[in-house]
Formats: structure tokens, sequence, C-alpha cells
């Protein structure tokens, strides 16, 4: 089974996205070349699958979002 993983973007440009995930202290970079037409930055959260942005977040879905996934794969969110 294949997922898409909340992350918050901590930096970004037109190529790339520094983002963290869910409750890591690291980061990781990701390519945005699937978000035409959406518009991000600092902050907001996406969902991130197979190192691309495929998708927006309502900040108030998060906790909700990463509960569920704790309930599914423990330790991974």
């Amino acid at each position: 089974m294949c997922l898409a993983n909340p992350a918050q973007i901590v930096e970004i440009d037109e190529n790339a996205a520094l983002v963290r995930y869910g409750g890591e202290a690291s980061s990781r970079l990701v390519k945005v070349e699937r978000m035409s037409g959406l518009t991000a930055g600092p902050g907001d959260w996406v969902l991130v699958h197979a190192g691309l942005i495929v998708g927006l977040i309502a900040a108030e879905e998060v906790e909700t979002l990463l509960e569920l996934l704790a309930e599914i794969q423990p330790g991974l969110s």
C-alpha cells in the first residue's frame, strides 16, 4: 500500500521544497513539479508521495491526519 504523507514546507522555490514530516526534526528535499496551479509557501502543509508534492492540506486537518497515520503505521507518522 502506498500513502502520501503530510509534511510542512520549511523553504520552497520553483523546483524544490524543503519539508519536515509530522513529528520529525530533520527536513528533506522534495520536488514541486506536480504543484502547477497550487500556491504554497513556508508553513503550509502538503501531501508528499514518492518525493513529489501531490497536494495541499488544510491546516485544521493536519492533526487528525497525523493521528490516523499513527494508527496504521505506528512510529512512522
